[in-house]
């Protein structure tokens, strides 16, 4: 799956959602502190080896299962907003060559993410469009083995254990939907450029860019209860 094809399911979505718009104003729905669970992301990979791009799994984009919570308190047509993400997963790729030599990096990348940002309403109905701007902190650690072998040696490769530590700051503009499904529930989702500079120790197979940027055409797809 392309990043514009999540893209064009975000215009998809609104426009099957005009309907509603149109018919529909009700001026609780931004009342109370909302707590929400989200349950699956979409995002770039982001993990580099030697400043080349070698996505896990060969795959650009991957769905992330993991959930992350969330937190919005009301402000008039504003809104202040909370999210704790958390990752912690196998992230392993191989690298090729004409000359048939490999290297081969394995291992879990654990991070943890904070962000805190102001949410604003464009339509506040029982559909709801809105606007938000994140400023977020990150924590990450990936702890492998690096290996490397030519293909025509049968030998065994040498393995080498290594740790890398670091941290991020990022900026987040999203665009998010919502829709009221009950007087207390709601379903979104949201869509999100990060923007982030990293601050990395021992990163010896330079697997971690200074500044990122990252796609990510679904970074909220979850529930809410007011």
């Amino acid at each position: 799956m392309k990043a514009p094809k999540s893209f064009m399911l975000l215009i998809f979505l609104l426009a099957g959602f005009l309907p509603s718009i149109m018919a529909q104003n009700d001026s609780k729905i931004n009342q109370g502190i909302e707590i929400g669970l989200d349950f699956l992301k979409f995002n770039k990979d982001w993990v580099y080896y030697n400043d080349t791009y070698f996505p896990k799994d060969d795959k650009y984009y991957s769905f992330d299962f993991i959930p992350s919570i969330f937190l919005r308190v009301p402000l008039g047509k504003n809104s202040l907003r909370f999210k704790y993400e958390y990752f912690n997963d196998d992230y392993s790729f191989t690298t090729h060559s004409f000359d048939f030599y490999y290297e081969n990096i394995e291992g879990r990348l654990l991070n943890n993410k904070v962000l805190f940002g102001l949410e604003r309403n464009f339509i506040d109905s029982r559909f709801k469009a809105y606007g938000a701007l994140d400023i977020g902190l990150s924590l990450f650690r990936y702890k492998g083995i690096f290996s490397y072998y030519n293909g025509y040696d049968l030998l065994a490769p040498p393995s080498v254990p290594f740790k890398v530590n670091g941290f991020g700051i990022s900026i987040q503009p999203t665009i998010g939907m919502k829709y009221r499904i009950s007087s207390n529930i709601n379903i979104m989702i949201e869509s999100s450029l990060s923007f982030e500079k990293g601050f990395e120790k021992n990163d010896l197979y330079n697997m971690f860019q200074k500044n990122k940027f990252i796609p990510r055409p679904i970074s909220l797809f979850g529930l809410s209860l007011l």
